[in-house]
């Protein structure tokens, strides 16, 4: 169980003041094995336990693949830029489903050592809340590559690096 009621608590607070039509998008970032996945399980968990039906979609799952991802020329600079298909993921899955509540659509998906695509459905139905989850910041000043202002800016931090899933840090919106 979540231990932070203080996070569902404004999640919730925010979804009622939305139009019943469209759903909350919530983005969850952390650092690489910090424990996103996780903490996205357990506030949809504590969601649907509220009756509050939520969608967990993880960033991962766009991962370009690695001939696009990897460049010997300013390789930071170009991973940043180019190892997510972000806009690809918000105009297909994120927008449409935030602001339909539902979504029917196939996707090219890639795991990490991936050498090609393999096609992933996305099937939600009357969706509440959309949960995002990946590597990805929303600090102040930083702009990534994607639909920024998209989204609902609820964003959550996990505390994994010592080993502790429990939930931490301030709750930004917009």
């Amino acid at each position: 169980m979540l231990e932070d009621a203080s996070v569902i608590s404004a999640i919730i607070e925010k979804r009622a003041a939305l139009s019943p039509e469209r759903a909350l998008l919530v983005g969850i970032s952390g650092i690489d094995a910090a424990g996103k996945g996780f903490v996205a399980a357990r506030i949809a968990e504590s969601l649907v336990k509220r009756g509050i039906k939520p969608a967990v979609i993880s960033v991962d799952g766009w991962l370009n693949l690695p001939h696009v991802r990897f460049q010997r020329r300013n390789p930071a600079k170009h991973f940043y830029e180019s190892a997510i298909r972000f806009d690809e993921m918000f105009e297909r899955v994120i927008l449409p489903l935030r602001d339909t509540r539902s979504i029917n659509v196939e996707s090219d998906f890639a795991e990490e050592t991936a050498t090609t695509f393999r096609k992933h459905r996305y099937d939600f139905r009357k969706i509440d809340i959309v949960i995002l989850e990946g590597i990805f910041s929303a600090q102040a000043g930083v702009s990534p590559p994607f639909r920024f202002n998209d989204m609902d800016r609820l964003f959550v931090r996990d505390r994994a690096a010592a080993g502790d899933h429990t939930m931490s840090g301030k709750l930004a919106t917009a």
